[in-house]
């Protein structure tokens, strides 16, 4: 079974930055940040292989260094990751398969995960005001792996998921988005 905790803010200082920086801009690049989890994690490692390499585009993507986790996280952690603001050409965004977890990291999607995502979107929009801001939709729930945190479920994973979910997130979070 797998035991998550949720960490408190409290003299965490610098814990979103995972004592990373950001490299520096690359001049005549637009910049892009990507906030997001493991699965966004992922597509930045796909953009930057050689054969997708978005610095061929012109692009310098960084990703936030700490997974971006749930909406309650994303909401501590925002003004670290939004350090310098200014520098963002595009900030991609997304939450949800941490906040529909079966654990006590999920958070009711028309409650807690909406009034959060409004205020991480509100605050983006305020810090980064020439941004492109891109909200990305929560993924399908990753299939059960096999001793993955010594449990096999066909219910997502560790911590444990439900397939129905992610439409439920995906409809509240279009809604907290659009106010």
């Amino acid at each position: 079974q797998c035991v998550c905790t949720r960490v408190t803010m409290a003299g965490k200082a610098g814990m979103c930055l995972a004592g990373q920086e950001y490299k520096p801009a690359v001049a005549g690049m637009k910049q892009w940040l990507m906030i997001g989890d493991s699965i966004s994690d992922g597509v930045a490692a796909q953009l930057h292989h050689a054969g997708t390499n978005i610095t061929g585009h012109g692009i310098q993507m960084t990703h936030n260094p700490t997974n971006a986790a749930n909406v309650w996280w994303g909401a501590h952690c925002l003004q670290e990751w939004l350090a310098d603001a200014a520098r963002w050409d595009i900030i991609t965004f997304n939450f949800g398969l941490h906040d529909l977890a079966l654990d006590n990291e999920r958070m009711d999607p028309h409650t807690s995960y909406s009034t959060y995502l409004t205020n991480i979107t509100q605050r983006i929009a305020d810090a980064a005001p020439q941004a492109k801001l891109i909200w990305v939709t929560t993924t399908p729930v990753p299939a059960g792996i096999a001793g993955y945190c010594n449990k096999t479920t066909a219910q997502g994973g560790c911590p444990p998921r439900v397939a129905s979910d992610p439409p439920l997130y995906n409809a509240a979070a279009t809604q907290a988005i659009a106010a």
